[in-house]
């Protein structure tokens, strides 16, 4: 995470997600994304969710540009 946001690249770790948060990261992404300046509130609150909505959309799009055999079909 540090050095995509060091880079102002999307943070890939947007892609993985917790099982037990409902489709978002676990606790440690929100804490880390805190400490690099880039999260305010809580892991599970609407900001949480805002956060890793907007994450995701940047990290599909910034990386499966670059690498698009790796972006599953789900058809």
């Amino acid at each position: 995470m540090e050095d995509d946001v060091a880079a102002n690249r999307p943070m890939l770790s947007a892609l993985c997600v917790s099982k037990t948060l409902s489709g978002i990261p676990g606790r440690g992404f929100f804490s880390k994304a805190q400490v690099l300046g880039v999260f305010s509130g809580y892991a599970t609150g609407p900001e949480a969710r805002a956060l890793h909505a907007d994450g995701l959309q940047r990290a599909l799009s910034y990386y499966g540009s670059k690498h698009p055999h790796l972006i599953l079909n789900a058809s």
